[in-house]
């Protein structure tokens, strides 16, 4: 039998991970997914315009002109889309976490998870404002 198969997740401490993990694994799966289309949109449009990189239109990291490039439609919003959809899935990981062990009044893993939450959000702050 292996080690993930022996322990048991549906009472005491560990109950509801399975439900927590499932979760977990489908907004990984989706949020990596969803990027790597947007991506492959991006690519194929700007080769669709006679464009042979992204990276030779790029906006620098001004957010007024990340975000102009997002709003209209172009090969390197859709890039700069897929790029903000995979940084924040490991956000979204995070705040499924925070949410579940509340629920469950986990107050140690409530804190754990609220305390990496804020570290997150921090270092997304000075990221944007730099």
């Amino acid at each position: 039998m292996s080690d993930a198969a022996a322990i048991d997740t549906t009472a005491g401490p560990m109950a509801g991970m399975g439900e927590l993990n499932g979760r977990v694994a489908i907004t990984l799966r989706v949020g990596v997914l969803v990027s790597a289309l947007l991506f492959a949109t991006a690519i194929i449009a700007r080769a669709a315009t006679g464009g042979v990189g992204l990276l030779t239109a790029s906006p620098g990291l001004d957010p007024s002109a990340v975000g102009d490039a997002i709003v209209h439609p172009s090969a390197l919003g859709l890039a700069l889309l897929g790029a903000i959809v995979l940084a924040a899935t490991p956000l979204v990981r995070v705040v499924l976490s925070f949410e579940f062990f509340a629920a469950r009044r986990d107050r140690a893993f409530t804190a754990l998870t609220l305390f990496v939450l804020v570290v997150l959000l921090t270092t997304v702050t000075v990221g944007v404002l730099r």
